[in-house]
């Protein structure tokens, strides 16, 4: 716990761009990983290769102690465009890291990527499959998983129920865009939509929210008032819901970012809470 009183979240998400989208060098990523390892955070999920994220944050976090959980970002460039970044992961391992793959705690293959209606769900699935195969090949025995929201698994639930797809159900939810809840219900929230999936998909699987977090400004919606005060009770409610098993979102502001239609894509950032 921090002088707030909040447990620290085990998992964080963590993008590498200054707030002008430009890409953070080397240093830049030290500075800012050092800080999440001295808080005690465990593991960083990273959305991509991009950035030179593998030869900026994979040896650093190795150096610092820090579990890495990989994405390959699947955007309107469409799936095939993630294959050189798996190949630079794997080469990475391969040559820099002596085959040891225990840097990382598991695989995110596309973010929101049947969501944001950048892939169809069977294309999905089959870059899935592809990828797996390939990790497994290189030596990765890990999970492999992407983040949908349960909407998605419920339009496409072959996602979830087809054996040798993601091995564990990859859930991004968060509280502040269900109008009629509100931050102090968000721990409620995130389990009521762990049920929904494992209603989608089967009692008896694994799921994980991949993403989950709450702003700390922008505007009214319904009953969620993003405030940092409000934040902080989301966030408390979300740890102790999940058992700090959610990845929560995410470090820093996000000013890089549009502000979206809520005026709330900039203030995820959590971090102000455990300083």
């Amino acid at each position: 716990a921090n002088s707030n009183g909040l447990r620290v979240p085990e998992t964080i998400t963590y993008s590498p761009y200054h707030d002008d989208s430009t890409c953070k060098d080397a240093d830049a990523v030290r500075a800012d990983l050092s800080t999440i390892a001295a808080k005690g955070i465990k593991t960083v999920r990273i959305y991509n290769t991009d950035c030179n994220t593998i030869t900026t944050v994979e040896p650093t976090a190795r150096d610092l102690g820090l579990k890495i959980d990989q994405g390959f970002w699947i955007g309107p460039l469409g799936a095939d465009s993630i294959d050189s970044g798996v190949q630079e992961l794997i080469d990475w391992v391969s040559n820099e890291n002596g085959n040891d793959w225990s840097l990382f705690s598991i695989i995110t293959v596309g973010n929101e990527a049947v969501y944001g209606n950048h892939i169809d769900a069977p294309t999905l699935l089959s870059k899935i499959k592809e990828v797996k195969k390939k990790l497994r090949a290189a030596g990765w025995n890990g999970s492999v998983t992407t983040a949908e929201t349960p909407s998605t698994y419920s339009g496409y639930p072959e996602l979830c129920t087809d054996s040798d797809g993601i091995d564990v159900i990859g859930v991004n939810a968060h509280p502040y865009f269900n109008a009629a809840g509100s931050a102090s219900d968000s721990g409620d929230f995130i389990n009521a939509q762990i049920e929904t999936v494992k209603g989608i998909c089967g009692s008896n699987v694994n799921v994980r929210i991949t993403e989950t977090g709450y702003p700390s400004s922008g505007d009214t919606n319904g009953n969620q008032v993003p405030t940092k005060e409000n934040q902080a009770i989301a966030i408390e409610q979300i740890i102790d819901a999940t058992n700090n098993k959610a990845v929560m979102f995410t470090m820093y502001d996000d000013y890089w970012k549009a502000p979206g239609p809520y005026n709330v894509e900039q203030h995820f950032g959590i971090f102000h809470l455990f300083e």
